[in-house]
């Protein structure tokens, strides 16, 4: 099967890197070297159903694995509404989970969307802007930092940004906008990795 790779944004996906055969979009991945892999799978001759069962066998098999033989109890035996947190030994399982986030993400993210909620923002330049005013680079180090874009030949650096997979959720969480620029982002730096 003969595949391309297009780069391609869309305001449900973010920037995502679809697989298209002719003009029809087949599969999207949201890193470039996971889908120049599946294209190099379907080169192969494998069967996009079985690079995807492949692929979620790989993402959700050890955290089954963890899961299994523990009593699931919510945080002090409460259900949370809207924010069902998960203790079982050392795993959190929270509404984020199924983003593939580690228990780090997951807190900042938690603590971003509820510091933010009520700050009411509309585009997300706002809350970038917010970030990088009030200094809290130190409250979110991992999950927000610097994020470098590419438009033509133009390339410049966002503080204050998030990587695409966050970026997605914290714009729907606090139903952000964005100035659709049509710039790619090419590499992010969190935080936590600048000196």
């Amino acid at each position: 099967m003969e595949t391309t790779i297009k780069t391609k944004f869309s305001d449900e996906f973010g920037t995502f890197y679809g697989l298209y055969v002719g003009d029809i979009l087949i599969h999207r991945e949201y890193c470039k070297s996971a889908a120049k892999d599946v294209q190099r799978q379907l080169t192969d001759g494998l069967l996009l159903a079985d690079i995807i069962e492949k692929k979620l066998k790989k993402f959700y098999e050890p955290k089954i694995e963890r899961l299994k033989g523990h009593r699931i109890r919510t945080e002090n035996d409460k259900s949370i509404a809207n924010n069902v947190k998960i203790k079982t030994n050392n795993i959190v399982v929270n509404k984020y989970s199924q983003y593939g986030l580690n228990e780090t993400e997951m807190k900042e993210l938690e603590l971003l969307i509820s510091d933010m909620k009520r700050k009411r923002f509309t585009y997300s330049k706002e809350l970038s802007n917010y970030i990088i005013t009030n200094k809290l680079g130190h409250k979110y180090p991992n999950i927000s930092g610097k994020l470098t874009f590419q438009k033509g030949r133009d390339e410049w650096d966002l503080d204050g940004a998030f990587p695409t997979e966050i970026f997605n959720i914290v714009k729907k969480e606090l139903g952000l906008r964005t100035q659709n620029s049509g710039a790619i982002p090419t590499k992010f730096t969190p935080f936590a990795q600048k000196s």
